[in-house]
């Protein structure tokens, strides 16, 4: 005998919606938005106090400027745009240096495109990353 077609709509919802709630949760669970296309992380900051600058009396438009400075940085291009001399440029270069450790390719690659939007010469490069490393170990 066959079942009812009521049944089996009623089957096939009652799994669909439990995929949707595997989805959901998953999606909690890894705190990652669902998107078809991006591959991108989202990272957020909150801080309860930023290196003193509460008690230092910085205002309230100061604290938001910095939040949005720290929610939407600026891309390699736009950083070698605001470059106005070498020395500049490697002091920009060793202060991403000291402030990124490199744990994973895409900071490696993040390094190796700011270095070369730039122009700063490889062999300088590879010297301030020895450099930072010793630093910090």
């Amino acid at each position: 005998m066959r079942p009812s077609r009521t049944i089996d709509i009623s089957t096939g919802l009652f799994v669909l919606l439990g995929f949707a709630a595997i989805l959901f949760l998953v999606t909690q669970i890894t705190n990652r938005e669902f998107t078809l296309t991006s591959t991108a992380y989202r990272l957020r900051a909150e801080f309860e106090n930023i290196g003193g600058l509460k008690q230092a009396g910085v205002d309230s438009e100061a604290e938001a400027f910095l939040a949005n400075e720290l929610n939407n940085p600026p891309s390699v291009q736009d950083l070698a745009r605001s470059i106005t001399s070498p020395q500049e440029a490697v002091q920009v270069y060793t202060a991403a240096r000291i402030a990124v450790t490199v744990d994973s390719p895409a900071e490696k690659q993040f390094l190796t495109s700011l270095a070369q939007a730039l122009n700063i010469d490889p062999k300088l490069a590879a010297h301030i990353d020895a450099t930072a490393a010793s630093a910090a170990a």
